[in-house]
């Protein structure tokens, strides 16, 4: 079967490496394997996480069996790995590559979906992977440049290298997926886009699937995204949560990859958009008339948020990563490190001083820089550009954030997400995520938990 093929494929290239095998699988299940499971893999800029998360959540919901190896989580019952935490990069290697597809294999699982970024891509380990499904959400070409002078066509090389067996989901939202469509064979290549988007990179109205328009309701707003998506035989309304017109799209991938499967049940997957949440992804939380949003990124975001709150204030909290902890990858050279780290805090810091109106700098992942140097130096940058506060402890920095806010108010925690490993010296971690540090804070202020 083409799972155990792969599976043992990958078996006898890490044999080669010399590198062990310890899994947490129960080794008599792999001889009762039912059938080949759909493998769908997602990458792009941004939105490949929270793709892989909803089609998951979807999948469960109609009864089938899934695994998710994404960086919101690892979900998978013969997993290690905590649940319902955030995982630096899920497929670092071959290993853990191996480490899925054994899983799948052991779980008997139906579905297998994995996030891919850039650096599998570039380094081969999904190259004897044959996917049921890829997904390309975006390309933002300078998100990663430092490492990857190439990333565009990295990113790009995914669709690229495509038997011609799988089906492929293409996002048009930028010119280099708009030159993608030449590239790739029509009859496999499904479309996504908006009006605005399809004009403005002329694309072909017969070669588009699925076209994101508004509806009468307002398109985006604190309270979620309302909108339509148009195929070929019909127009569908969705109303969701999930904040900023991104989301549309990444909604729009996942609608596209059941459509593929068969899968879709418009009742269900309508009922799943109105109460999912992604961890760690634009999480909203209400506390004493304030919204209290946690993310990983700055951008687009804080501009919608002014938009949504134009006579309020937008509060961010937030802290640059250090370098040194030794559980980290170490396979570019310092110099490049610290090239990326200040071109990152640099265009972050510009961004909130043009966006917010009040910054709290804290600690995040401080690994074995020194912390107090680490602080002042991204205070310097904003200093006397935005009200600006500056505080050791995450928990109190969040926790003044709010004490000084009014209601309507927005902050917004960037930097970690649903992460929960803190790394706050070179060798040594605490265990804490931002949704925890605001129970403890909701219940100092109001005696109880969010």
């Amino acid at each position: 079967m083409r799972i155990e093929n792969l599976r043992d494929k990958l078996k006898q290239n890490l044999e080669k490496e010399n590198k062990k095998i310890k899994l947490k699988i129960n080794k008599e299940k792999s001889k009762d394997v039912k059938k080949d499971p759909i493998i769908i893999g997602v990458t792009g800029s941004r939105g490949k996480s929270t793709v892989c998360y909803i089609i998951h959540q979807y999948l469960k919901s109609l009864g089938y069996k899934s695994i998710l190896f994404s960086s919101i989580e690892i979900d998978s019952e013969l997993s290690y790995v905590k649940k319902h935490s955030a995982v630096d990069n899920p497929l670092k290697s071959k290993k853990s590559l191996f480490s899925a597809v054994e899983q799948c294999i052991n779980s008997n699982a139906d579905y297998l979906i994995l996030e891919v970024n850039e650096r599998a891509i570039d380094l081969g380990l999904i190259d004897d992977v044959e996917f049921d499904i890829k997904v390309l959400t975006n390309i933002v070409e300078k998100q990663n440049e430092v490492f990857y002078p190439d990333y565009v066509n990295i990113k790009k090389k995914f669709l690229r290298d495509s038997s011609g067996d799988e089906k492929l989901i293409l996002v048009v939202k930028d010119n280099h997926c708009s030159d993608l469509i030449n590239e790739l064979k029509a009859e496999n290549l499904r479309l996504i886009t908006s009006p605005y988007l399809k004009q403005r990179y002329n694309v072909n109205t017969n070669y588009l699937d699925y076209i994101i328009n508004s509806t009468k309701e307002p398109f985006d707003s604190l309270n979620g995204v309302n909108f339509c998506i148009e195929n070929k035989k019909e127009i569908e309304f969705f109303n969701s949560k999930l904040l900023f017109p991104y989301s549309t799209f990444n909604i729009a991938c996942v609608y596209a990859v059941i459509k593929e499967l068969n899968l879709y049940d418009y009742v269900k997957f309508k009922e799943l958009l109105q109460k999912i949440n992604i961890p760690g992804r634009d999480e909203v939380i209400k506390l004493n008339d304030r919204t209290i949003i946690i993310s990983v990124n700055l951008v687009p975001q804080l501009e919608y948020l002014k938009k949504y709150i134009p006579n309020n204030k937008l509060i961010v909290v937030t802290g640059a990563t250090g370098i040194g902890f030794k559980g980290w990858l170490n396979e570019f050279d310092e110099e490049k490190v610290l090239k990326d780290k200040e071109l990152s805090i640099n265009f972050a810091y510009n961004y909130i001083i043009n966006n917010a109106d009040e910054l709290y700098i804290t600690l995040s992942d401080s690994g074995s820089s020194n912390k107090i140097e680490l602080l002042n130096k991204q205070q310097k940058i904003v200093i006397n550009k935005i009200k600006c506060f500056v505080d050791l402890n995450r928990k109190n920095a969040i926790k003044s954030a709010i004490l000084n806010s009014q209601p309507s108010d927005i902050i917004f925690i960037s930097g970690r997400g649903n992460r929960e490993i803190l790394c706050n010296s070179k060798d040594n971690i605490t265990l804490s995520k931002d949704i925890d540090l605001l129970n403890q804070i909701f219940a100092e202020l109001n005696g109880g938990e969010l």
